[in-house]
């Protein structure tokens, strides 16, 4: 099993040099315009504003109120009226992002490259630094025992301190932790008591635990929000490798199974019902209107900008 950058299970996934090469590249591409240059996550017009200035859409006139600023007024219709009109503009806000990071016990697994939950903070973080160096809001859910909720802020310097608790060593979970984990239901509802409805909500997990009975909750929080979910797989997952018998322990429940991985037969049954079980959770994803994009620990995480971006 392999580990995070430093290879030790009670050190950070990502430490503080990884965080800023992954900040560094992600300014470089964006300099270099390859990076997306789109700099709003959330629709233009959103908000009413009786602000002027470049980029605002008018949208209608009220009556003025004390306090207002007076170089807001819709002299037009004041003197039509005869009663003091403000003009009311649609304003674009400042963009928000809210992550979520799976880190529950079946992230914490990898055979090749890294853990499942390093490649989930590596994928967060390229969303992250892309965030703030457009001064976005930025706010994250680590989706673990006992959960927890980072407040959103703004800029480059703030995701750093995001990501360092998104970071946080994940040793393996012994029973009762598996059992205090948030199911998706319980997620969905912290979301959308916590999250602004026009956020950007981008979940990085596995969605092992995912099934069908899950439909309602990803459909409610597909309506809030613009919701994208990016799964992140091991290798071994997708194709059970030829290492002759071997005794598997479930990181999920803790279940052992022996399975003697140098049988051809056992090897492509594994790799069909690996791939039923893609194929049906796309399926899911499609239903409920969410976009999923599947990856492996092995990917490069800013192949997932133009996904997400659509660049």
């Amino acid at each position: 099993m392999k580990r995070g950058t430093s290879g030790n299970a009670r050190s950070p996934l990502l430490d503080n040099r990884t965080l800023a090469e992954i900040a560094a590249q992600v300014g470089l591409q964006r300099h270099a315009g390859t990076a997306r240059r789109e700099t709003r996550y959330r629709h233009a017009g959103d908000f009413r504003s009786a602000h002027l200035g470049q980029g605002l859409d008018y949208e209608e006139a009220r009556l003025y109120q004390p306090g207002d600023d007076v170089r807001a007024m819709d002299w037009r219709t004041t003197a039509r009226t005869g009663k003091p009109y403000l003009k009311v503009y649609r304003e674009d806000h400042d963009p928000a992002l809210h992550l979520v990071i799976d880190r529950r016990a079946g992230m914490r697994f990898g055979t090749r490259a890294r853990l499942k939950v390093t490649q989930a903070v590596r994928i967060a973080a390229v969303l992250a630094f892309d965030a703030g160096y457009s001064h976005a809001s930025v706010g994250a859910t680590l989706w673990e025992p006992g959960g927890a909720v980072v407040p959103a802020g703004g800029g480059v310097d703030y995701c750093l301190q995001l990501l360092r608790a998104a970071s946080a060593p994940c040793p393996p979970l012994n029973g009762s932790s598996r059992t205090s984990q948030w199911t998706f239901a319980q997620l969905g509802h912290r979301l959308s008591m916590a999250v602004p409805r026009d956020a950007r909500i981008v979940v990085v997990s596995d969605f092992a635990g995912l099934d069908q009975n899950d439909l309602p909750v990803l459909t409610d929080l597909a309506t809030r929000y613009e919701l994208h979910a990016v799964q992140v797989l091991d290798p071994a997952e997708v194709e059970l490798p030829d290492i002759g018998p071997a005794r598997f322990r479930h990181v999920g429940t803790g279940a052992l199974a022996d399975i003697d991985t140098a049988d051809p037969a056992v090897r492509a049954a594994y790799g069909r019902w690996s791939a039923q079980r893609r194929s049906r959770q796309r399926e899911w994803f499609a239903h409920a209107g969410v976009r999923l994009h599947q990856c492996t620990t092995q990917t490069d995480p800013f192949t997932l900008l133009q996904g997400i971006y659509g660049r």
